[in-house]
């Protein structure tokens, strides 16, 4: 018999020293708030009615600390809240840290009843050398940092009345109007490719592709290079004629110059910056001597600086075998009209050449006019053009 006494005290002890230890005292001591612990709140946004509670959201993340104190009694709450408050945590933290699934579905409501203002934009329609404006939008502002101070401040005075917070219209930044303030035509120019081979057709239109849209932002600059990328097979270009050591001959990407100089004409005629341009070794004929632009991928580029305060957009277009670029932007404060000059100068032949065409001399230069006022001629550069000689085993390009 006392054995059997002992035995059951070793047990009460054992099942004392349990409960002490695995928190079920703690349970036991706030067991009369367990239908007194929900919170709940209602509130209105310009007058629609809204309702949350703090229950259990799967799939939303708390620490344990917020899993143990999510039993506890609205006193307990409020008390941990205001201490939270006292030590610098702002409603929102606070808000997210006592009540968590409260937060949550409050964020929820808030962010679907803001919505973002729309700048207007334009963009490019594409292979016409015009451009659309996309109209701007209202947004609706709601000031959550406001609506999560009065919801704790409720819930920590225990005030029950339904709280109306009333959204504010956001006008955008850019209006549709002082977009096209901004984006207006400064400039185009066309070559024409109709008596190209296909070929060639097909390598313009590749490169062109591949500029329509291009955006150069305030005071960068634009690699041709960069923009239209190497031209390979792989890319679809085909083999047409370039001018290489001072003869045509064929390689794969031949016509993308003409891309490239009918870019370089439009940009001087915008009045953009250019930071690099490199002349052929032999005069062209869709262009006037002076104002071509080679480009290689692997050695010379073209660069063109935006020396506005605005974004530059470049548009084109291949239609009717016109290779068409538009340039974009602020109004020219100023006009510019191209202008050359050019001699032959005299061609050494030998006896197994033929001369096709002379060497010549151009100088190219802009003539810059301010209200109808000439201003100054700005000389660009001069190019010395080696002439266009056949050899017996050439073929007349």
């Amino acid at each position: 018999m006392k054995n059997i006494q002992k035995k059951m005290c070793i047990v009460i002890f054992i099942l004392l020293f349990l409960i002490s230890n695995t928190g079920l005292c703690v349970d036991i001591a706030y067991s009369k708030y367990v239908f007194d612990n929900d919170v709940n709140i209602n509130f209105s946004i310009d007058g629609c009615n809204f309702y949350v509670d703090d229950s259990i959201i799967s799939g939303v993340k708390v620490t344990e600390i917020q899993k143990n104190n999510y039993n506890i009694s609205k006193d307990k709450k409020i008390e941990y809240s205001t201490k939270l408050l006292d030590m610098g945590f702002d409603s929102k933290q606070t808000l997210c840290y006592i009540y968590p699934y409260l937060y949550y579905r409050l964020n929820k409501i808030l962010d679907s009843e803001i919505i973002l203002s729309q700048n207007a934009t334009v963009s490019v329609e594409k292979n016409t050398g015009n451009i659309k404006f996309n109209n701007s939008k209202n947004g609706v502002e709601l000031d959550k940092n406001y609506v999560f101070d009065i919801i704790l401040y409720n819930l920590i005075n225990k005030i029950e009345n339904n709280v109306n917070f009333n959204k504010k219209v956001v006008y955008p930044e850019v209006d549709l109007n002082t977009l096209k303030e901004k984006v207006v035509l400064k400039a185009e120019f066309v070559t024409n490719f109709e008596n190209s081979t296909n070929e060639r057709k097909n390598n313009i239109v590749l490169a062109l592709k591949s500029l329509d849209g291009a955006v150069i932002n305030s005071q960068n600059i634009l690699s041709f290079n960069q923009i239209v990328g190497e031209r390979t097979q792989n890319k679809g270009y085909m083999q047409a004629k370039i001018i290489k050591s001072g003869k045509f001959v064929p390689a794969i990407g031949g016509g993308v110059c003409q891309v490239s100089t009918t870019l370089y004409n439009a940009s001087l005629l915008a009045g953009l910056e250019i930071i690099e341009v490199h002349p052929h070794s032999l005069r062209i004929n869709y262009i006037e001597p002076g104002f071509d632009a080679m480009v290689n991928a692997g050695s010379s580029d073209l660069k063109i600086k935006n020396n506005t305060d605005e974004q530059i957009i470049i548009a084109t277009s291949s239609i009717n075998d016109e290779c068409k670029i538009k340039i974009y932007g602020v109004k020219n404060d100023r006009k510019y009209l191209r202008k050359y000059e050019e001699s032959d100068y005299e061609s050494e032949v030998l006896d197994n050449q033929t001369l096709i065409k002379k060497g010549s001399i151009a100088k190219a230069s802009l003539l810059i006019y301010e209200n109808n006022k000439f201003i100054e001629e700005k000389f660009l550069r001069e190019v010395r053009y080696k002439p266009l000689i056949k050899t017996d085993s050439d073929e007349i390009p």
